[in-house]
């Protein structure tokens, strides 16, 4: 039997708890299948929450990761560096966060020739939720877009392809930033007007779901425009409110979009048409990397626990073998 090293919960729990490093047998592709050696694989919010019970449709036992870049072994790709991300991968299917993954022939994509393994990895995701973002709410050339947590990965990624399409992203800031938005001002209506010149903003992509934050921004948004929700809300109870007045009175929309739902395979979609921007240099990776060797479980565990408490940068897990 041929074996790999893959992170497992076998049950959901605290991070440190259930998340184990364990010797398993080595996945074997089937017909149009291929096998991808990881090479480099990113470690999401999603993915800690998915060891702490956060989605109930995953199944157990699970190897979690979404994030991946590697090599194919054998087969008629053999050889090709690619890179993927989605699906239900770590939910209901086995993850990346193992030395080797398989998926479907029509999801191998090859990765950015320009991007280390690390970078292309920690790019998946991100970019995933952002151009989903942007896609529901329809923005095109010309849009004003108000990011809110664009130091963030996904409203990093979000803030690039709003440029990458022609549409004007309005950064954001906890405080005084140049060219940003404070949020953290009681109002944002007068700062809005000023930094899109009157214009006002179309659409409002919110990475972030502060209550507070959500009812100031909600009532930025220009007459048909649309706000975006991707993550559960910064509160005890997991609820937004606001005035109904600030909604249907300019006929805004609420719109919430959650990756799950994209299969794999829509996924490796998104991020192929997202490749020659990144080989143009026009998209460009997450500026901080944190590269944390596979084989380093309790290394991993701290990433993992990281992650979950909001630190900066990106976690990769990597391979050497």
């Amino acid at each position: 039997m041929s074996e790999m090293k893959a992170y497992r919960f076998e049950q959901k729990g605290p991070i440190g708890d259930v998340l184990k490093l364990r010797t398993i047998e080595k996945p074997t592709q089937g017909p149009n299948e291929s096998l991808v050696r990881v090479v480099a694989s990113a470690i999401n919010p999603s993915d800690a929450k998915n060891v702490e019970g956060g989605f109930p449709a995953t199944t157990l036992p699970r190897t979690p990761g979404r994030d991946f870049a590697g090599v194919v072994q054998g087969g008629e790709y053999d050889g090709l560096e690619v890179w993927g991300t989605g699906g239900d991968h770590g939910i209901q299917s086995d993850g990346s966060h193992a030395e080797y993954i398989v998926i479907p022939n029509e999801g191998v994509t090859e990765k950015p020739k320009n991007l280390s393994f690390a970078q292309a990895a920690a790019s998946g995701l991100g970019f995933l939720t952002a151009w989903s973002m942007v896609e529901r709410a329809g923005v095109q050339k010309g849009s004003y877009v108000l990011v809110l947590g664009s130091s963030g990965a996904v409203g990093g990624a979000a803030t690039q392809i709003c440029k990458y399409i022609g549409a004007t992203p309005v950064e954001t800031a906890r405080s005084e930033k140049p060219g940003a938005v404070n949020t953290s001002a009681e109002s944002l209506e007068l700062q809005i007007q000023a930094v899109t010149n009157g214009a006002g903003v179309d659409v409002v992509l919110d990475t972030v779901s502060d209550p507070l934050l959500f009812q100031k921004a909600l009532r930025t948004l220009n007459r048909r425009g649309k706000y975006v929700v991707i993550t559960t809300p910064r509160s005890p109870d997991g609820l937004l409110s606001f005035n109904a007045l600030d909604l249907y009175r300019q006929d805004r929309s609420l719109v919430g979009v959650n990756t799950l739902n994209i299969s794999f395979l829509d996924g490796i979609k998104i991020i192929k048409s997202l490749k020659a921007g990144f080989e143009s240099g026009t998209l460009l990776p997450p500026p901080l990397i944190h590269e944390v060797d596979l084989q380093n479980e309790a290394e991993t565990v701290k990433a993992y626990q990281g992650v979950l408490k909001g630190a900066k940068g990106k976690y990769v897990l990597v391979s050497s073998k």
